[in-house]
């Protein structure tokens, strides 16, 4: 299977994210699972994120190898219901918590993995570098939807489970 990509627009800018593989995924998920991981726990015991947190599906992106669109997709929570929004307030919560390092370390590496069309019809550059620290400039709520989109096509089955079910179950 090849690693998925998605096309997102935040504003006026269009990015081309891609996933991390699974090597370098596996320890940004060990360090996001200890922040995370006791906030969801916690807010699966509650009956209404167990039983109604459901993904939206999207449309599988051409020449990528994603799943036929009628298997529900992790990528998108559904925030028109409480259930995805409490879902929503525990990963922003998280990432409040993040130790700067790593916030950082996930800005690194979701850079290069992530390529942006700095102007109208130009070409896609690869974000890593000098181009992040000025594209993001005095943009930090952009900065943060744009983290936002990465782990979620990172780690959407972490966060929302398979077919909407929200369980993680996180060892520990």
């Amino acid at each position: 299977m090849a690693r998925q990509e998605r096309s997102v627009q935040i504003g006026a800018d269009a990015y081309r994210l891609r996933q991390l593989g699974a090597t370098e995924g596996l320890v940004v998920y060990s360090k996001l699972l200890k922040v995370l991981g006791p906030m969801i726990r916690a807010a699966i015991a509650e009956p209404l994120v167990a039983s109604a947190a459901k993904p939206k599906a999207i449309p599988a992106n051409p020449g990528t190898e994603q799943p036929a669109s009628d298997e529900a997709s992790p990528e998108l929570l559904d925030l028109s219901d409480s259930a995805g929004m409490k879902i929503a307030s525990i990963v922003i919560q998280g990432i409040e918590n993040l130790e700067t390092s790593l916030l950082q370390e996930l800005c690194d590496k979701f850079a290069r993995c992530t390529s942006c069309q700095l102007e109208p019809g130009g070409p896609m550059v690869e974000m890593a570098g000098d181009i992040f620290d000025s594209h993001f400039a005095g943009r930090y709520t952009h900065l943060t939807k744009w983290l936002l989109a990465h782990l979620q096509l990172n780690f959407a089955d972490f966060l929302v489970g398979k077919k909407g079910s929200a369980s993680p179950s996180p060892a520990g």
